[in-house]
């Protein structure tokens, strides 16, 4: 099934957007989970299906400095919300809702854990807004948008979070057994907790739920009508 998943998003999203420009795509999930790995198959699977210009957009990019955060007492809720600059997220929709042609978008650089620069992009045709905080703010702006919600067993999500750490800060400490310490408090006092507050009520409104298996597959899921937790699997998997 090469490539079915993705095809049959693009189509779902196509229908669903077909007045819009550029066309939004959200994909939000919790810390680790994959959203910038889908963002990227995304993209290529539009790019051929429709042969358009198909742009991606981290809203980490819009993180406060952690000097700011530091100083606003507001480093421990790195991801949160608050620790976004709204300013700068309300400008960015702003161009787009107003139909600029050039768009100016920070970039995050997570071994920096901060803003690297901007990219300069020109309106593109679709416009995908990857992060934890993706789905919130397109759905403020006003802009019509395909909300995806991906997902995964929360140990495995830990063990992703832990595996990328070692890989980006690992060589920061004189022991491996001080750095796992570390990531393992640094998800369960952050970013596990900005899943349960933040991230996981998104899914009961997202227009596609895909769960994510050890194996990096994606399975589509739909809510159960009785909660909007439970959930139950339907056809459709892809390679993640």
């Amino acid at each position: 099934m090469s490539g079915a998943l993705f095809g049959s998003v693009g189509r779902s999203a196509a229908l669903r957007l077909s007045a819009a420009r550029p066309k939004l795509i959200t994909v939000t999930g919790g810390v680790a989970v994959g959203k910038s790995t889908f963002a990227e198959k995304l993209r290529r699977s539009l790019q051929r299906q429709h042969d358009q210009r198909v742009e991606i957009v981290s809203t980490d990019g819009f993180l406060r400095a952690d000097s700011d955060l530091v100083a606003a007492g507001l480093l421990h809720r790195k991801g949160f919300p608050e620790s976004y600059d709204h300013t700068a997220i309300a400008t960015f929709f702003r161009a787009l809702r107003d139909g600029e042609a050039a768009l100016s978008v920070p970039v995050y650089c997570h071994r920096a854990r901060g803003c690297v620069g901007h990219q300069q992009l020109t309106r593109p045709d679709w416009l995908i807004i990857e992060g934890v905080y993706a789905q919130q703010p397109t759905r403020a702006s006003g802009l019509d948008s395909y909300a995806i919600f991906l997902e995964a067993d929360q140990a495995l999500i830990r063990h992703w979070y832990t595996e990328r750490f070692l890989r980006l800060h690992g060589h920061k400490f004189a022991e491996r057994g001080e750095a796992l310490q570390r990531a393992h408090q640094l998800y369960t006092e952050v970013n596990y907790a900005n899943y349960l507050e933040c991230i996981a009520p998104l899914r009961s409104s997202a227009d596609l739920v895909l769960f994510k298996t050890a194996a990096h597959e994606l399975r589509r899921r739909r809510r159960s009508p009785a909660s909007t937790v439970s959930t139950a699997f339907v056809e459709g998997t892809e390679q993640a």
